[in-house]
């Protein structure tokens, strides 16, 4: 049986900035997740297409569509596999949309995003 890599790349965000942006809406969804479980198995879960729980849900889509209104930028909440990864980065991760051409609002935010690289195996 054959082993491959796959070469991925994204442009991403920390938690923390996501926070300093929208506080009271980033505060919501630790809240909600954490009643659940934690942001890792909530972004697991997102990235094998399962179904979340609807306050999970809410709360998520809410946080994404408030950082859009505020900054211009999209995000989504993605996971790094521990298997399947040659990267220090794993676990939950925030993808953001909106920064591939340097938008307005991508150069305003551009020292806070991270151009992300790693090979996932398979």
């Amino acid at each position: 049986m054959s082993y491959q890599g796959w070469a991925c790349s994204a442009w991403t965000t920390d938690w923390n900035f996501i926070k300093s942006i929208i506080p009271d809406e980033a505060q919501t969804f630790e809240d909600v997740c954490n009643k659940e479980s934690s942001i890792d198995d909530i972004a697991q879960t997102v990235s094998m297409d399962d179904e979340l729980d609807d306050n999970v849900a809410k709360s998520l889509e809410n946080l994404c569509t408030s950082f859009l209104k505020k900054t211009g930028l999209d995000i989504s909440l993605g996971y790094i596999s521990f298997e399947e990864v040659d990267s220090d980065i794993r676990g939950a991760v925030w993808f953001v949309g909106g920064v591939e051409e340097k938008t307005p609002a991508g150069k305003k935010y551009e020292k806070n995003l991270e151009n992300l690289t790693w090979v996932e195996y398979g």
